[in-house]
């Protein structure tokens, strides 16, 4: 059985590259599909590749996957980098940036519909949400008196995720009151996004954090 999030995030990489500059520390990993075998989900993948992925820490946390098809024949993938945020109260806090945007809804009150966000995304119950859309978004959270701005290059979808309360008791890896003070804001290429990528061709998918203080009005 394929792993939900895919194979590369059970595998173990090789740091292959440590930099300090002026108070930003980059590293860098690589991964290959030799590394991969025999994990789940690893046997039902056929094609070579080569992935190299950069997280630079400072004032902002930087990540960029760049996956190279080292082959000689075309073929498609889906990637995302699957990040959990620290919020003060799930039920205050709010996601800006994605009015507008058409969302496929994964959670089980509404099914498989597709829609269009209307405002800024509200946390009322469990959330599972694949948008389409390349906009850079902003997570406020007023309970910490901060908001999250995320800005990403490469990437067609947002993926937002709370499994509120009766999923994360039922999640043996979550604890029961953790869907409180957390949220899930993906950068990915899914479904109609997926990454088509051609022999010798590489692609980068990258994203930004940056931490800044809400404004006063923000409550």
């Amino acid at each position: 059985m394929s792993p939900v999030h895919g194979f590369a995030g059970l595998a173990d990489w090789s740091l292959v590259g440590a930099e300090d500059a002026g108070g930003e520390v980059t590293l860098t990993f690589r991964l290959t599909d030799a590394a991969v075998a025999g994990l789940p989900g690893a046997e039902a993948w056929e094609n070579p590749f080569e992935l190299s992925y950069t997280v630079r820490f400072g004032a902002e946390l930087a990540l960029a996957l760049t996956v190279r098809n080292p082959g000689d024949t075309e073929y498609s993938f889906e990637e995302a980098l699957h990040t959990y945020f620290a919020v003060k109260d799930i039920r205050r806090v709010t996601i800006d940036g994605l009015d507008g945007a058409p969302l496929l809804d994964r959670a089980p009150h509404t099914g498989t519909d597709l829609a269009l966000q209307v405002g800024p995304v509200v946390f009322t119950r469990e959330t599972d949400r694949v948008y389409a859309s390349m906009a850079q978004v902003e997570i406020i959270d007023p309970a910490a008196r901060r908001v999250i701005r995320v800005v990403k290059e490469g990437s067609g979808n947002t993926v937002v995720w709370n499994p509120w309360i009766d999923k994360a008791a039922a999640m043996p890896d979550f604890g029961d009151d953790e869907w409180q003070n957390m949220v899930c804001v993906e950068t990915a290429n899914v479904l109609h996004h997926s990454v088509v990528l051609g022999a010798g061709n590489s692609h980068t998918m990258s994203t930004r954090y940056g931490v800044i203080s809400a404004p006063r009005g923000v409550r």
